[in-house]
């Protein structure tokens, strides 16, 4: 999954077609949904059946979390280089 994810990051900057565009978001899709469902089966396997809830809920509010932080560190990075 990270592999696929990795190689339509990477051949995104390089499309210069709209089916090529197309391709490179398919990839970087697919590999998110694979690595999307493992973690989210993990979390189930680990938790204790009363707290399912609470851990996927953790699950989902950490990775929101992330994409926040990333994208204003990543913008604050661009805007100082």
């Amino acid at each position: 999954g990270l592999s696929l994810v990795a190689a339509g990051l990477l051949c995104l900057p390089l499309a210069s077609q709209t089916w090529q565009l197309y391709c490179c978001a398919g990839l970087w899709g697919l590999g998110s949904a694979l690595v999307g469902s493992s973690a989210t089966a993990m979390m189930v396997d680990l938790s204790h059946q009363e707290n399912r809830g609470q851990a996927l809920g953790l699950l989902r509010s950490a990775g929101d979390l992330g994409l926040l932080l990333g994208a204003v560190a990543l913008s604050a990075v661009a805007q100082y280089s």
